[in-house]
């Protein structure tokens, strides 16, 4: 019996924490899709469009070049503009426009 019971703790902590990761995963795609919305507005598509999918990869280049260099150098008192999870966003949202672009979208 005591074994059932602990099994049965142990099972909806686990679904608890699966739903928890999931929650979390939806808010970080929430706040993605905010920062490209607001980085739209200002910047249209035309820088995405330039090259075609090389001009994206470019970019996903910079950013992981970029994170590359705050892991080594990791000073965080230094990241002003730009924090680690920004970077992790804006690749997440490069990597989406490539899908767009890729299915025909980002006219």
């Amino acid at each position: 019996m005591i074994e059932d019971e602990l099994d049965n703790s142990t099972f909806e902590q686990q679904q608890t924490t699966e739903k928890m990761n999931w929650l979390m995963y939806q808010q970080i795609q929430d706040v993605c899709f905010e920062i490209a919305q607001k980085k739209s507005t200002g910047y249209g598509t035309a820088p995405l469009k330039l090259f075609g999918g090389k001009s994206i990869l470019i970019r996903m280049n910079d950013k992981i070049a970029r994170l590359n260099n705050i892991m080594e150098n990791i000073d965080l008192n230094k990241l002003k503009d730009e924090s680690i999870d920004d970077t992790l966003m804006d690749l997440i949202n490069y990597a989406t426009y490539l899908i767009m672009l890729r299915r025909g979208g980002i006219q």
